[in-house]
C-alpha cells in the first residue's frame, strides 16, 4: 500500500509540473522539418524553421555542411548527380535538438562525357545555314559559336523532352529561324519541366523568330446567282525566337530575342457573278499578330551587368475584301497585331531587361 501511495505521488507531481509546462508556455515543440528546397543554378535554398538555431546540409546521406542561413551555394566538379535533404537544429544545454529530414531534391552532375556534349561552330560557315538541329534529352551541354559580324538564316533547334537540366551556351550567335519555325524551342506545350539555361557570351548575340508565311484562308465566291462571298479567315501568328518553360537567361554578353512577323489574312470571297456581280463580296480576313520574342512559363534573368531585349515581330497585312455588287462595298481585313516582347511570368535577379 505504501509503495502504491509513492507512485502515485510521483505520477500527480509529474503531470502537475507538465501541466505547469504547458500552461507557462515552456513545452519544447519539435522542429519542423525544412520546406520547399530549391536548386538553382547550383544554389540551394529552403524556408527557415521557427525557432531553429541552424542546419545541416546532407549529401547521400553524409554531412556535407553546417550552417547558420537558409542557402547554400555547391561549387567545384561533380560527376554524378547527388541526393541533397537538410534538417534543423536548436541547440540545448544538453546537446541539439533535430528535426526529420527534409524531402530529396536532386543536384545534378556539372561534368559531363563526350556524349552529352553537343558543339556546334558555325564561323566558318556561309551565313546561309539550311539546317534544323535536335538536341536530344541525353545532352546536357550544348555550345554555339559564330562570327559576331555574320548573321546566320534559315537555322534551328529542337530540344527534346527531358527530365535533366540542359545548358545552350551562345558566343557571337545572330541568327534567323527558317519560315514557320520558333529559333530554340521545345515540342509540345509549355509547362512544368527542368531548367533551360541560355549562357550569353562573346561580344552580343540575337535570334529571331520565323516569320509566318501561311495566310489565312480565303473566303469561297459565291457559287450561285445572288449568292455571297465568303469571309477571308485571320492571318496565323508569328513564331518567337526561343519557346521554352522555364529559363534561366544568364552570362556577361547582352542578348537579343525578335519574333517573326505574322501571315496576312486571307481575301475575302467575290460575290457571284453572271455579267455583273449579283452579291455580296466578302470581308478580308485580319493579319496574323507578330510573334512574342520569347514564349516561355518562367524566365529567370541572371545577367552580369548586361541586358536581355525581348521584341515581339509585326502582324500580318490583312486580307482584301472580295469583289461586290455596287449596292455592298465589303471591307479590308484589319493589320495584324504588332506582338509584345515576351508571354510568361519573369524574375529579374541581375541585368536588366527591356
Amino acid at each position: 500500500m505504501t509503495r502504491f501511495l509513492k507512485l502515485s505521488a510521483i505520477s500527480f507531481i509529474f503531470i502537475f509540473l507538465t501541466a505547469c509546462d504547458f500552461l507557462m508556455g515552456t513545452t519544447t515543440q519539435k522542429l519542423s522539418a525544412p520546406l520547399n528546397l530549391v536548386i538553382f543554378d547550383d544554389e540551394l535554398t529552403w524556408s527557415a524553421v521557427a525557432d531553429a538555431d541552424g542546419y545541416i546540409i546532407y549529401s547521400d546521406d553524409e554531412q556535407l555542411e553546417e550552417t547558420d542561413d537558409t542557402s547554400y551555394v555547391f561549387t567545384g566538379e561533380r560527376t554524378y548527380d547527388q541526393t541533397i535533404t537538410v534538417k534543423a537544429f536548436r541547440s540545448t544545454e544538453e546537446g541539439k535538438d533535430y528535426s526529420a529530414l527534409s524531402e530529396e531534391v536532386i543536384l545534378y552532375s556539372n561534368a559531363f562525357s563526350t556524349v552529352e556534349i553537343m558543339a556546334f561552330d558555325f564561323t566558318s560557315q556561309e551565313a546561309a545555314i539550311n539546317q534544323s538541329y535536335t538536341i536530344s534529352s541525353q545532352i546536357r551541354k550544348v555550345y554555339i559559336t559564330g562570327n559576331a559580324s555574320t548573321v546566320y538564316t534559315n537555322v534551328s533547334f529542337l530540344v527534346e523532352n527531358r527530365s535533366k537540366p540542359l545548358e545552350i551556351q551562345l558566343e557571337n550567335f545572330n541568327a534567323i529561324a527558317p519560315i514557320n519555325t520558333s529559333l530554340i524551342y521545345s515540342s509540345g506545350t509549355l509547362g512544368d519541366g527542368p531548367l533551360i539555361t541560355i549562357n550569353s557570351k562573346g561580344t552580343s548575340n540575337s535570334l529571331k523568330g520565323g516569320n509566318n508565311t501561311v495566310p489565312g484562308t480565303n473566303g469561297a465566291n459565291g457559287s450561285t446567282f445572288g449568292a455571297t462571298g465568303a469571309d477571308g479567315s485571320v492571318g496565323n501568328p508569328g513564331y518567337s525566337a526561343i519557346h521554352l518553360s522555364n529559363v534561366l537567361v544568364k552570362g556577361t554578353a547582352n542578348l537579343t530575342l525578335t519574333g517573326g512577323n505574322g501571315s496576312n489574312g486571307g481575301n475575302g470571297g467575290n460575290g457571284h457573278f453572271f455579267a455583273i456581280y449579283t452579291n455580296f463580296g466578302g470581308d478580308g480576313g485580319n493579319g496574323g499578330a507578330g510573334g512574342y520574342g520569347a514564349e516561355f512559363t518562367k524566365l529567370y534573368v541572371k545577367l552580369e551587368n548586361r541586358s536581355l531585349t525581348m521584341i515581339g515581330g509585326s502582324g500580318g497585312e490583312g486580307g482584301k475584301a472580295g469583289n461586290s455588287v455596287l449596292t455592298n462595298t465589303p471591307t479590308n481585313g484589319q493589320k495584324g497585331k504588332d506582338q509584345s516582347g515576351h508571354k510568361g511570368q519573369i524574375e529579374v535577379i541581375s541585368g536588366v531587361v527591356s
